[in-house]
C-alpha cells in the first residue's frame, strides 16, 4: 500500500464522507464559450477552459490550480448512479466516496471542495443555495486565492433573488470576502457572502462579485487563450479522462515550493532536466481498470522527446522520495509518448496504490514533478 497520505484538500472531503457514513451506520456553456460544458459527451477539459475568466485563473504569483470532473460518469464507472436530488447523506457518500479515494473505486474525480458541506447536511445546503451536491453533473474548481470559483453543471436553480451586480446574486450580506464568524451557515461556514451567477444550465459560485461578473461577460478573455493550458487539456481529452487537474507552478528544484524538506540539499540527482511549468493530471478507466494520465508541456517537440526518454528511465529505475518505494512498484507504464511539445504518459496504479497518487506526489514535489536546475 502506498505510504502517501491523501492531500489535505481531498483528505478533508474524504474524512467528511467517511465520518458521515460512520455516523449514520451507527445511527451547458457560460458566456463567451465555444463548447458547452457538461457531463458525458459534453464533458471535456478543453470546454472547461472556456468557462474560466483568464484574469482570475491564477493567484498573484501566477500559480494555477484547477480541478475538473464529470461526477456522473465517474460514478457510473464506479458502479454508482447519482442519487439525483437526494437529501440522504448515506446515498451521497456512497456515490462520491469511491471517486474520492474512500471505498472501492476505479475512477477518481476531484469533487469540488466548496460542496463538501452538502454531504453532511444536504437539506440545509439545498434550502440555502437552491441545490446540493446530488444535483451536480460536472464541475470546475479554480483555486486562486482569494479569487476562487466553482462552476457547476446540472439541474441547478439558485434560490437567491438578491442582486449585487447585474446577473450576480448573493447568499449572505456583506462585502466580498468579508468573514462573519458570528453568522455562519451550512453553505457559508465562515459567514462569508457567497456570490452566484447562472447561465445556460451552469452556475458559478465565488466570494468575488467581479469574478462572477467576468464569468457572465461574453467579452471577458478566457483561459482557453493560454496555449500551454490548451495543449495540456487537449492531451487529457485525447485520453478520455473523467477527472482532471491542471497546474502551473515553479517546478525547478531550487524554486519549487515544498520540494521535500532537506532533499534539495541532499546528494540526490533530479532525473528530469527539461524545464516545464504546466502539468496536467487525468483519471479514467479502460476495460474496468483505472488509468492515470500525466501530461507535461515543454517549449518544443525536441525538448519533449528528451523529456520522454528521461521520464521512461525515471519510472523504470528511480525510487519515490515520498514513499521510498521504486516507481515500478507503484505505477505500471502503459505508454509514454510525445504530442508536439507535450509529453503524455498513460499509467496504471499497482494494486493497493491510491488513485490520487500522482496528485499527492505533485503536491509534495516528488521526482516526477521537479526538473533539475
Amino acid at each position: 500500500m502506498s505510504k502517501l497520505e491523501p492531500t489535505r484538500r481531498f483528505g478533508a472531503l474524504g474524512a467528511l464522507v467517511v465520518g458521515c457514513v460512520g455516523l449514520l451506520a451507527a445511527c451547458g456553456g457560460g458566456a463567451g464559450t465555444t463548447e458547452r460544458f457538461g457531463s458525458g459527451e459534453q464533458f471535456s477539459v478543453r470546454a472547461a477552459l472556456d468557462q474560466i475568466p483568464l484574469a482570475y485563473a491564477s493567484n498573484e504569483a501566477g500559480r494555477m490550480e484547477i480541478y475538473i470532473a464529470d461526477l456522473v460518469s465517474a460514478g457510473e464507472v464506479n458502479g454508482q448512479s447519482p442519487p439525483v436530488g437526494s437529501d440522504d447523506a448515506t446515498e451521497a457518500a456512497a456515490w462520491i466516496g469511491p471517486m474520492t479515494g474512500f471505498g472501492e473505486g476505479i475512477a477518481f474525480a476531484p469533487v469540488p471542495f466548496a460542496l463538501r458541506e452538502s454531504v453532511g447536511d444536504l437539506a440545509g445546503y439545498r434550502s440555502e443555495v437552491g441545490f446540493a451536491l446530488t444535483d451536480v453533473d460536472s464541475s470546475i474548481e479554480v483555486v486562486a486565492l482569494p479569487n476562487s470559483v466553482t462552476i457547476l453543471a446540472g439541474n441547478l436553480e439558485p434560490t437567491s433573488t438578491i442582486e449585487v451586480a447585474e446577473g450576480v446574486l448573493t447568499i449572505g450580506e456583506g462585502d466580498d470576502f468579508a468573514i462573519d464568524l458570528e453568522n455562519p451557515s451550512t453553505a457559508r461556514p465562515f459567514g462569508r457572502p457567497l456570490r452566484l451567477a447562472a447561465l445556460d444550465g451552469l452556475v458559478a459560485l465565488t466570494p468575488s462579485t467581479e469574478l462572477a461578473s467576468a464569468w457572465l461577460d461574453a467579452n471577458s478573455p478566457r483561459l482557453a487563450q493560454d496555449q500551454s493550458m490548451v495543449i495540456a487539456a487537449d492531451a487529457l481529452d485525447s485520453q478520455g479522462v473523467l477527472g482532471a487537474a491542471l497546474f502551473r507552478s515553479q517546478f525547478s528544484s531550487d524554486l519549487a515550493p515544498i520540494f521535500l524538506d532537506g532533499v534539495a540539499d541532499a546528494d540526490i540527482e533530479v532525473p528530469i532536466s527539461v524545464p516545464f511549468d504546466t502539468v496536467g493530471l487525468g483519471w479514467g478507466a479502460d476495460s474496468g481498470e483505472p488509468v492515470l494520465t500525466l501530461v507535461y508541456v515543454t517549449d518544443s517537440k525536441s525538448a519533449a522527446e528528451t523529456m520522454a526518454g528521461e521520464l521512461r528511465a525515471l519510472l523504470a529505475e528511480e525510487e519515490s522520495l515520498v514513499t521510498r518505494q521504486p516507481f515500478v512498484n507503484l505505477l505500471l507504464v502503459r505508454e509514454v509518448k510525445v504530442e508536439g511539445p507535450a509529453v503524455v504518459a498513460s499509467l496504471q496504479p499497482s494494486p493497493g496504490t491510491s488513485l490520487q497518487i500522482l496528485l499527492d506526489m505533485l503536491m509534495q514535489r516528488d521526482l516526477l514533478f521537479v526538473f533539475r536546475s
